[in-house]
């Protein structure tokens, strides 16, 4: 027996190198199921493929798991489909296969009480990413991302991912040809979810089995958006900080001319210097008269009834004065939303705390308040911070030091073997 132990050793490494990689783990648990169970009939890609789509078609209760939304261009006129997940059916089959998302929506429904009237309230979170190479140049991955959770579930659960259901990813050029780009898309997620002819979660509840057997309803609202400014910007349709009326929330917030000491505007002599004169005079929480839900439709409403009446260049100037863009397949625009009341764009404005605080956000300039202030008091702040960040040591394989001894004894060893190609 301890003359085959290295036979049996070999066989086992030669196999492994011979398949494409995958880690030591998976490939144990995929011979220790082969020797408990045999090697199954299908083996083939194909095959996998085929299980995959049988799998998917199985998750239906609401409608097909994957289905294809027609969407209008940005023509206004032709139609085009897009692939999105079915949200009802995607939330009902995580809870019924049982598993963590089971068991968390079982511990928050003892925790918060959910019935017609106390309803949970649903997240949308939806953002541009771009996988691979965030430096590279090539962008053509590019693509939106939406998610779905709630609320309930609480901040400690909400910052992991495993918590949030991907309900959406298309590619941003794709997007881009849509009529209200990304607007569109998440006004008829959001129709899809609330409007739908299977299922009403804010009237009727979800119905959903559970692995036990028992059956218990899922009731839930729309509660928010949580988004960065640029995808605020885009999913209401605002003009943000190109608009006379930049803020959404604030309803007397404008952008004005300065004046210098002589009273002339800084703009009269030189043209070029718009943008430098433009100020707004609120400075302080108490000046701002903060919009509703109300106002902001209706808003919405009259820029919509004049753009049928005026003209192209009479339509920009009225966007440009109420700081929103006329998009008749936008979202704040959606018929079916808004007779079930489904919309409340400022109840509903959640900003993402990261960019607001780290990511371009007031972290930065706080922090240097922060040290400047300390070395005006006399602190050696940046004594301090040199021997704190002393004692981080990156690990050994990713350390410069390291890499260059690497370097180093390649090129030896390529001095010592002609023709071998240093990386």
């Amino acid at each position: 027996m301890a003359a085959e132990r290295p036979a049996k050793l070999q066989k086992l490494h030669a196999l492994r190198h011979s398949l494409p990689h995958m880690s030591k783990r998976a490939l144990e648990a995929v011979l220790k199921d082969v020797k408990d169970n045999g090697v199954p009939e299908f083996c083939d890609h194909r095959h996998m493929v085929e299980a995959q789509r049988l799998e998917l078609q199985q998750h239906n209760v609401f409608g097909p798991l994957l289905e294809s939304t027609m969407m209008t261009r940005m023509d206004r006129v032709n139609q085009q489909p897009v692939l999105c997940v079915n949200s009802l059916s995607y939330l009902h089959a995580v809870v019924t296969q049982g598993g963590s998302m089971t068991q968390l929506v079982l511990d928050k429904l003892a925790t918060f009480h959910n019935d017609y009237d106390h309803p949970w309230n649903l997240i949308l979170y939806s953002d541009e990413v771009c996988p691979g190479n965030p430096l590279a140049a090539r962008t053509e991955r590019k693509a939106w991302m939406l998610y779905l959770s709630f609320l309930e579930f609480g901040h400690a659960v909400l910052s992991k991912s495993q918590a949030w259901l991907t309900v959406g990813c298309i590619r941003s050029n794709v997007v881009a040809d849509l009529s209200a780009t990304i607007s569109q898309v998440v006004s008829k997620v959001l129709e899809r979810i609330f409007c739908s002819d299977n299922a009403d979660p804010v009237e009727a509840g979800l119905p959903i089995k559970l692995p036990s057997g028992d059956h218990i309803r899922l009731y839930f609202q729309f509660g928010l958006f949580l988004q960065d400014g640029g995808a605020h910007k885009l999913v209401y349709c605002i003009k943000a900080d190109s608009g006379s009326r930049f803020c959404l929330l604030c309803g007397n917030m404008f952008l004005q001319y300065s004046k210098d000491a002589d009273g002339r505007n800084d703009n009269d002599e030189d043209e070029d210097e718009v943008e430098d004169g433009l100020i707004c005079s609120a400075c302080t929480y108490s000046e701002l008269r903060l919009s509703t839900d109300s106002e902001v439709l209706a808003s919405v409403d009259r820029l919509a009834a004049r753009a049928a009446t005026c003209t192209k260049a009479e339509l920009k100037m009225w966007e440009q004065a109420s700081g929103i863009n006329h998009e008749p397949h936008g979202l704040l625009l959606n018929k079916k939303l808004r007779d079930k009341n489904i919309l409340a764009p400022i109840s509903q404005y959640l900003h993402d705390t990261m960019h607001a605080l780290v990511s371009s956000g007031c972290l930065n300039t706080t922090i240097y308040l922060m040290l400047a202030a300390a070395v005006g008091a006399g602190l050696p702040i940046y004594t301090m911070l040199e021997e704190y960040l002393s004692n981080w040591v990156m690990p050994g394989a990713t350390t410069r030091s390291h890499l260059s001894k690497l370097f180093t004894a390649k090129k030896a060893e390529a001095y010592k073997t002609p023709g071998l190609l240093i990386p």
